[in-house]
């Protein structure tokens, strides 16, 4: 019998991978990102990259109180920085940051700190996305609408008026005393007594008493008669005041 000669079978092996193959297979489920993590993103201002972490489910708050508070001191005059910081902050209260967060600074809130540095945008930014407007700080009780009347005796009134008018809007109250029991319209009877002798101080503290009396602020009955006399702001009060008595009696 003829012995027939059966060739081994084929092994299959699976084809040789090149690197350059390698490189064109889609092994990644995770996104590709430039840094390596939000707080770096935050800081090269890549909007791309900070909207696909936090959209993926990155914790907003994580590094939310370092932006916002240093947000909050920012010198105006730095427009790029400034701006471009200030849609980071706007995107990341849209994703749900804590417009309340507290870090250090004595208790005071980020809205409280961007009034006292005159930073107008981003105090109306935390106030519209919901800030407590009466939040007094434990240690003085001073609420933003203190931080107000400060910015307009040391500062920009024209600012302090519009960032007044909207705390009013949402509820703040013009009555809060601070720790020593004294009013706002108190604390600002006094400050223009201080400044009596400067007419360009009390001219631009003037919208601001006659919106803190329309507002519903009571006249203050601690004051000491010293800070009346001479006192251009007080004498608007009292006219206020009597306007509102005549047009009770009729």
């Amino acid at each position: 019998m003829m012995e027939v000669e059966v060739a081994p079978a084929a092994m299959r092996h699976p084809p040789y991978l090149s690197d350059s193959s390698l490189r064109r297979r889609a092994v990644r489920t995770h996104p590709s990102y430039r840094h390596a993590n939000l707080e770096e993103a935050m800081r090269d201002q890549d909007m791309d990259e900070i909207g696909l972490r936090l959209t993926n489910g990155e914790d907003v708050n994580q590094y939310w109180p370092y932006l916002i508070y240093r947000l909050a001191i920012s010198p105006l005059l730095v427009e790029f920085f400034f701006s471009k910081h200030l849609e980071i902050a706007r995107l990341c209260l849209d994703f749900g940051a804590d417009v309340n967060v507290l870090k250090s600074w004595n208790g005071q809130s980020a809205l409280m700190i961007a009034i006292h540095f005159g930073n107008l945008d981003v105090a109306k930014l935390l106030i519209l996305n919901g800030a407590m407007v009466s939040y007094p700080p434990p240690d003085s009780n001073r609420t933003a609408l203190h931080r107000c009347v400060r910015l307009a005796v040391s500062g920009c009134a024209t600012d302090a008026l519009e960032i007044m008018e909207l705390l009013f809007q949402h509820g703040a109250n013009p009555n809060q005393t601070d720790r020593t029991g004294e009013t706002l319209l108190h604390k600002l009877l006094i400050d223009a007594w201080l400044k009596r002798d400067n007419m360009s101080c009390m001219k631009k503290l003037a919208p601001v008493v006659v919106s803190l009396v329309e507002h519903g602020a009571y006249m203050p009955k601690t004051l000491n008669e010293k800070y009346i006399v001479g006192n251009q702001v007080w004498q608007i009060v009292q006219r206020i005041h009597h306007s509102r008595t005549w047009m009770n009696f009729g």
